[in-house]
């Protein structure tokens, strides 16, 4: 640290484990107890809604609030609610939809009424489009058939994150006569943090229903070498299906139990 420049950049902090957590502490403690001046640059992202559950992040946190108060380090702190601005919240919709010209722009500013300027709302509230009467995809353009037909369904979507996830998935379950195949899926990749196609194959989960999943963009796939991998496509759509139902653990739990794999829980990759 002392014969150079360093940047470390870390993303969503709160989900690593205590040992990073204390490599960070102490990098903060080294650079603010070295004799000699160092250059390091410390770019940290938290998900504040996760911070009361761990407390290595409040220990951290605490620390900066410590440091703060000291002229040992330059520190700046940004709380990031969202675009700064309706118009780049207008752009990030219309790249969403992929749209290229200003036809539906006072429409689209209706719909950014009906919700918040974060992305993973105003994702929801994209995925929602897919139940209304007044749009047709076609050939994955993006057509408002029935403009005042669009803003009435617009004022009758939810105004939160959670009531757009719900009212998606109820969809899901309308048009997906079993979805208890989907919620086991569902519940595996929560237990086990990721599924990848080893685990799909031992557990016999269902492929169609993990292909809905993911056209529906409730879960993700990441294409590896001769391997996918299944996680769930964001960190708050996972809490939503934790507190939608309740206890996903004991879901798959009682699934593992039903094909004879009572002994995993956490372990994986399975050996």
């Amino acid at each position: 640290l002392l014969h150079g420049s360093y940047a470390l950049i870390i993303d969503n902090i709160q989900y690593f484990d205590h040992s990073l957590h204390y490599f960070i502490e102490k990098l903060i403690l080294y650079g603010k107890n070295c004799n000699r001046n160092n250059t390091l640059f410390l770019g940290l992202s938290i998900n504040t809604d996760y911070i009361c559950e761990n407390n290595g992040i409040t220990k951290i946190k605490t620390l900066f609030q410590q440091l703060q108060k000291t002229s040992v380090c330059n520190m700046k702190i940004y709380y990031i609610k969202g675009f700064h601005s309706s118009g780049s919240a207008l752009e990030f919709i219309k790249q969403l939809l992929g749209i290229k010209n200003s036809n539906y722009d006072n429409l689209f500013f209706k719909l950014l009424e009906r919700s918040s300027l974060k992305p993973f709302y105003i994702e929801s509230i994209i995925e929602n489009l897919n139940e209304f009467e007044s749009v047709s995809f076609i050939e994955n353009n993006f057509i408002i058939d029935k403009p005042t037909l669009f803003i009435r369904e617009l004022i009758n979507l939810p105004d939160t994150t959670e009531g757009s996830l719900e009212r998606r998935w109820q969809f899901y379950e309308n048009i997906h006569s079993n979805s208890l195949d989907s919620i086991q899926v569902l519940s595996i990749i929560h237990t086990f943090g990721e599924c990848g196609d080893e685990l799909l194959k031992k557990l016999r989960l269902d492929r169609f229903a993990l292909k809905e999943l993911c056209k529906y963009n409730f879960i993700k796939e990441e294409i590896g070498i001769n391997t996918s991998t299944y996680t769930f496509s964001h960190d708050l759509m996972e809490k939503f299906f934790c507190e939608y139902f309740d206890d996903l653990d004991d879901i798959a739990y009682k699934y593992l139990d039903v094909i004879g794999y009572t002994h995993l829980r956490r372990n994986y990759p399975i050996v």
